[in-house]
């Protein structure tokens, strides 16, 4: 087995990758490595059969075979109604596809946390919460996330006040592992910019011309030239263990 390697993600903007076609999702990923674009997020409960997902990615993988790619497949969610076998098969099939990074939220990962710690062999692992009404207790969220094997944890919460942002900005200060804290929506604009700043990670965009998998989203193009996040200083890692 390799010994644990600290890693940098190849940017701190993630292309945020969704669609129901198969061809228009490969179509919007190509064009975006062609923009330059190294970094993707493959949403893969848009699919309209997610099971389709690995195989997308070890396509686009045989075009742009640097690129680096987080696969979800969130269950409940779009066109994802299986069961957590299979909902765990997919996201193993998208590794082996050659995705270097999995994000898994909380209320499969707590039950999980052997594969989890398993994964940790193979790829790079984000356990993640989200909560479309609101920002509950942050405290007893943020110790379960971190009890769980994973390398990087994300908050993403509904939009609400600038209390629930100076929380969130809070929050990513005081946790142990590198993080991602959004707020849905246009009000949570701030925090995604400070994002790889406060969490010691990175930031999603939506690819150009096009809607974002999540609201509050910017395109990528113009994320990269307003704020030149790949040019930012940030002293601690960016990136997480892997093997």
């Amino acid at each position: 087995m390799a010994s644990a390697a600290e890693v940098l993600f190849p940017s701190r903007i993630c292309v945020s990758l969704g669609h129901h076609d198969p061809e228009t999702l490969l179509k919007l990923g190509h064009l975006e490595a062609e923009r330059g674009e190294t970094f993707f997020e493959f949403c893969l409960e848009f699919l309209t059969d997610p099971k389709n997902g690995p195989h997308i990615i070890r396509d686009f993988l045989r075009h742009w075979p640097h690129a680096w790619i987080i696969a979800t497949c969130r269950r409940q969610e779009r066109n994802f109604q299986g069961c957590i076998e299979d909902q765990l098969a997919v996201l193993g099939e998208a590794v082996e596809a050659g995705a270097r990074g999995i994000d898994l939220e909380i209320e499969t990962a707590r039950h999980n946390r052997q594969w989890m710690h398993d994964m940790g062999l193979q790829c790079t692992r984000i356990v993640s919460y989200h909560n479309h009404h609101g920002c509950p207790a942050l405290g007893p969220i943020l110790r379960e996330l971190e009890s769980i094997p994973a390398d990087l944890i994300k908050v993403a919460v509904k939009a609400g006040n600038s209390g629930t942002l100076h929380r969130l900005a809070q929050a990513a200060g005081k946790c142990t592992k590198p993080n991602l804290m959004l707020m849905m929506g246009k009000e949570g604009l701030p925090l995604r910019i400070m994002a790889p700043i406060l969490g010691r990670s990175f930031t999603y965009a939506s690819p150009a011309g096009h809607e974002g998998t999540a609201s509050g989203q910017l395109d990528a193009s113009i994320l990269r030239e307003i704020l030149h996040l790949d040019q930012l200083e940030i002293k601690a890692p960016l990136a997480v263990a892997t093997r």
